[in-house]
């Protein structure tokens, strides 16, 4: 079962990084173990989540083999573990050449939409099965049955009639990093700052003077797209901004970014493709922005990124995290009375 948005309803909550960041250093304070700099805990804390995240696929499977498993509504590990998994579910259109997603981290299936929009889930062969099937036209692919080889990151589809645009990945995605982003005060010390977007375009800027393919003969109007998805594509990981392209006497004269929703993940270099049909039937080129370092908020320690993880997992990560720093914790009560205390030290530094 795949989930994706609109259709998943998200109903656990993220973890917060500050919180794990302040709890972290009152525990190491307490233990007299030294300090633990916003680079030294943004490492370790991404480490901690590829981990705790790939013990997920291990815990799920380890608990369908399970004869006993306990179907009740609060206690069913299959399902809980199943809605933790399903925040990294994502759909994607094939880009060109028939190539799956960058941040691809467990593939799941490839589904062609027909043209009378009917999904047909395509099957995946060995190079060998695909040789014996070919053989015959009664075992050929057709669209009704669809084929894939694969290697590596690169499919091959079957029939080769099938477009890639007609093509979707089903899959999960790798986390994104951790990131505590911080400002420096009059004092020298790090003040937090929450503003998320780290990696993510530059909000209510131009990207007009990074375009290096104009389109001609578009319709003249606005064109809101999501980068990362069918309707604009990136070359790089980047993904989940929004663009605004104004296209007047037929090519594209302005392209804002949104001042909330500026995605992460983008470098220099990434290259972000509109199809040509999105900007109207007359295009008769796609759209394409190469971005520059002034297009992208990574030059600074600004910017945080949180945790992906369910805060269910919260006490394990501040564990685990302590662990690499040296910190073994017998008493996990330990961390709840941190975890006020530095709430309440928060509350105090705000107001």
């Amino acid at each position: 079962m795949v989930l994706t948005p609109p259709f998943f309803l998200k109903i656990l909550n993220d973890m917060d990084v500050n919180q794990v960041y302040q709890t972290v250093l009152y525990i190491l304070n307490k233990e007299q173990r030294g300090y633990l700099t916003p680079a030294e805990f943004n490492s370790v804390a991404t480490q901690v989540q590829l981990e705790i995240f790939e013990k997920y696929f291990e815990d799920l499977n380890q608990q369908m083999r399970r004869p006993d498993v306990v179907d009740s509504e609060y206690a069913n590990r299959v399902k809980m573990i199943q809605e933790k998994i399903a925040l990294f579910e994502e759909k994607a259109s094939l880009q060109t050449g028939y190539k799956l997603p960058l941040n691809l981290h467990r593939f799941g299936t490839i589904q062609y939409e027909s043209a009378n929009m009917q999904s047909v889930e395509c099957e995946e062969l060995s190079q060998h099965e695909f040789n014996l099937i070919s053989r015959s036209k009664l075992t050929q692919a057709s669209t009704t049955w669809p084929v894939f080889t694969r290697r590596g990151n690169n499919l091959q589809v079957y029939p080769t009639s099938i477009g890639a645009d007609k093509l979707f990945c089903y899959y999960i995605r790798k986390p994104n990093n951790v990131r505590w982003g911080f400002t420096v005060g009059t004092l020298g010390q790090y003040i937090y700052d929450p503003t998320p977007g780290f990696a993510g375009l530059v909000a209510s800027s131009s990207l007009f003077t990074s375009i290096t393919q104009n389109v001609t003969s578009a319709t003249n109007g606005s064109y809101p797209v999501t980068i990362g998805t069918s309707e604009a594509t990136n070359s790089g990981l980047g993904y989940g901004a929004i663009i605004d392209i104004t296209v007047a006497g037929g090519v594209v004269t302005a392209i804002a970014v949104n001042a909330v929703t500026v995605g992460l993940g983008f470098k220099p270099g990434d290259v972000i493709t509109i199809p040509k049909a999105v900007l109207g039937t007359g295009t008769t080129a796609d759209l394409l922005i190469t971005l520059t370092a002034a297009d992208i908020n990574s030059a600074s320690s600004q910017f945080s990124t949180q945790f992906e993880l369910s805060d269910i997992d919260q006490t394990e990560v501040i564990l685990k995290i302590l662990a690499y720093s040296g910190v073994i914790v017998r008493d996990t009560n330990m961390i709840q009375t941190a975890t006020q205390l530095a709430q309440s030290e928060d509350v105090i530094e705000t107001t």
